[in-house]
């Protein structure tokens, strides 16, 4: 198979011994640019975001060229507002009901709904992260406060998680998540 990296193509066998060869050969060229940031690996065609060494091992037999995506900084930040956004539109409306089914009570259903909501405020969370280390600095204060709030929120839930307090959980959901969440979809970072 074919890396293309941004100033040269390695060739490597399509064998396992072979990926952690490939995972450190990736990463140093991720590292040698300065001007770039990594966004992704397009293999065979397929944009592949996440768990690179595992979808490398899983389609190890099948792949015949890896792509290393890189953009600039300013790309990354505004893809990722944008996505960002896309994912709050539909997020908060989902959030504000399973506040209210926490002040209805519990279910299995409502754990299972609170399970996916922690799931996306951690990725929530990861992309005010990345965004506060990608944008201008004028908006990296706004984004560290962001996720130093969804990260006090997130203790505080836990909290009240481990003793069951359900109320406790619709009110952090309520008025400290989904208002925080507002303020950022609504913020001039924006």
């Amino acid at each position: 198979m074919k890396i293309f990296f941004p100033s040269e193509i390695k060739e490597y066998e399509n064998k396992t011994e072979a990926v952690n060869r490939m995972i450190e050969d990736i990463n140093a060229g991720i590292a040698s640019t300065d001007k770039l940031v990594f966004s992704h690996l397009n293999i065979d065609g397929i944009d592949v975001y996440e768990n690179h060494y595992q979808y490398l091992l899983k389609e190890l037999s099948e792949i015949n060229e890896i792509k290393i995506i890189m953009k600039t900084k300013q790309e990354v930040t505004i893809e990722l507002q944008q996505s960002l956004n896309e994912y709050l539109e539909r997020a908060l409306p989902v959030m504000s009901k399973l506040s209210d089914q926490f002040y209805q009570g519990e279910s299995n259903k409502v754990w299972e709904s609170f399970v996916e909501f922690t799931d996306g405020l951690q990725w929530i969370n990861s992309a005010v992260e990345t965004l506060s280390l990608h944008s201008k600095e004028n908006a990296q204060s706004y984004y560290k406060n962001v996720s130093a709030k969804i990260e006090s929120a997130l203790i505080e839930l836990v909290e009240a998680l481990e003793i069951k307090d359900t109320i406790t959980i619709a009110d952090m959901i309520q008025y400290e998540i989904i208002e925080t969440l507002t303020d950022l979809k609504q913020s001039v970072h924006h």
